[in-house]
């Protein structure tokens, strides 16, 4: 069968390569053989005509759209968009905003099918069933319209050898990502435009109540072996020369995390490494920095998140401020740029709690820090405790306020933003640390020049 995989285009400005994607494509032709083309509208910023077109052109049998919860409207317009020109092919959304919201999802009348969770095995036996009139009702991680309404099967066992899952990066095309000025990676500072994004493992065992669960609960890590081999085809055969680690907690193992850094070194990689979605910070210890370092590491992100206790065990990060604040300091003595990512207004939050986040924030020695307004996402602890699925609420970015569920009133929530960035960044001797370190590029200097307004503004889409 013809399978196309679609990444909407989005409001997001950001766009790295869609690894996820890669995976299901891969995951098809190797256990079906189907023609997998990836489309990634927005990549190429495709308007509705331009995206009928490229459907036209394909003629799939199947389509799938993996979403986030903020471009989630983007993916609902472009299902639209493919049964006003195929009106009788099946569309799937997966990815987290399926995972999240589950078979609300198939309220749309232009979606049929929801793939819940990780997505490989599902697609594979929900494309087996469409090719040969299999049960649906069979199919664990699967939700799919019947008269009655919207039915879900119930969660699929996670994958457990991740080592067996590669993406394909032919179908992706690297090479349409190795832009000068695009932001195509998560990283804000990269050092060369050849840079692209890898996973060495899967799930998260903590329970912050913000966060998603595509992953689940279960850490699963990929070999030392596996994920050298990948990061060497991606230097030979593509010329990247700068990876980002894209893992919820790639330090959750520091013998794993160590035997990867020793792997690189010993195949003699010589490239440069960032881990932008973060480490956790409270784990690391002089060893494994030095390791990082030597590695090439050059780029780090923290999440301390809150700095009252109260709140630290109410949002269940539970993480330890005194050994992390330590842990940025290991990072800024090595010349690692260091990036905080904190967050405001959970529920019975106070004003003061939240200048105790940006006094926490101000003292540390991090380069950079974001002050980012709460989002309570559809199936989150959070929205549960709000009393919300948050389906109705309307999600921009990180950096609007889409609803207080603090104690604070919303002029209070404003006042504590702005104060957290303008104690943090309004400091000489931080502003020259964070300048010795960044890379002198136009790139650094497309993703600092917005970010300025953040100081007096919010809802700066980076």
């Amino acid at each position: 069968m013809k399978v196309l995989l679609l990444r909407p285009n989005s409001i997001m400005k950001v766009w790295p390569a869609p690894i996820g994607l890669g995976y299901l494509a891969e995951a098809l032709r190797t256990s079906r053989g189907d023609e997998v083309k990836i489309l990634d509208a927005r990549r190429w910023r495709l308007s509705d005509k331009r995206l009928a077109a490229e459907v036209r052109r394909f003629n799939p049998d199947v389509v799938g759209i993996s979403a986030l919860t903020l471009d989630s409207p983007d993916a609902s317009r472009s299902a639209a968009v493919v049964k006003s020109v195929l009106p009788g092919v099946p569309v799937i959304l997966g990815g987290p905003h399926a995972s999240a919201c589950g078979k609300a999802v198939l309220d749309d009348p232009d979606l049929d099918y929801a793939v819940i969770g990780e997505g490989e095995e599902t697609l594979v036996d929900l494309m087996n069933a469409l090719d040969g009139g299999g049960a649906l009702d069979a199919i664990p991680g699967l939700a799919f319209k019947t008269p009655d309404g919207p039915v879900y099967n119930g969660p699929r066992a996670m994958i457990e050898n991740v080592d067996a899952l590669n993406p394909a990066w032919d179908l992706i095309g690297p090479e349409n990502y190795f832009s000068r000025l695009g932001k195509h990676t998560q990283n804000r500072f990269i050092k060369h435009r050849k840079s692209l994004s890898v996973f060495t493992s899967r799930g998260c065992p903590y329970h912050c109540i913000f966060c998603h669960n595509v992953f689940g609960k279960q850490f699963r890590a990929r070999s030392p072996e596996a994920v050298t081999a990948e990061i060497a085809m991606l230097k030979d055969r593509y010329g990247v020369r700068e990876i980002e680690i894209l893992d919820d907690c790639f330090n959750l193992s520091k013998t794993r995390a160590a035997a990867i850094c020793e792997s690189i070194l010993d195949n003699r990689l010589n490239l440069d490494f960032s881990l932008p979605n973060g480490v956790r910070g409270d784990v690391m210890d002089e060893e494994l920095w030095d390791l990082f370092k030597e590695v090439g590491v050059f780029r780090v992100s923290f999440a301390p998140e809150v700095a009252s206790p109260r709140m630290q065990k109410l949002v269940r990060k539970n993480a330890d401020l005194d050994k992390m604040r330590q842990s940025i300091a290991m990072a800024a003595d090595r010349g690692i740029i260091s990036m905080g990512f904190f967050m405001m207004g959970f529920p019975t939050e106070t004003y003061d709690e939240m200048l105790m986040t940006a006094d926490y924030a101000a003292r540390s020695r991090l380069h950079f820090a974001l002050f980012m307004y709460l989002n309570p996402f559809p199936g989150t602890e959070v929205a549960r405790m709000a009393g919300t699925d948050a389906m109705d609420i309307r999600f921009k970015d990180y950096f609007h306020m889409p609803v207080n569920l603090s104690a604070a009133t919303d002029e209070e929530l404003h006042k504590a933003n702005k104060f957290a960035y303008q104690k943090f960044y309004m400091n000489p001797r931080r502003l020259a640390s964070a300048f010795g370190v960044m890379p002198k590029n136009q790139h650094t200097a497309m993703h600092l020049l917005p970010g300025f307004r953040l100081l007096f503004e919010d809802s700066v889409t980076f």
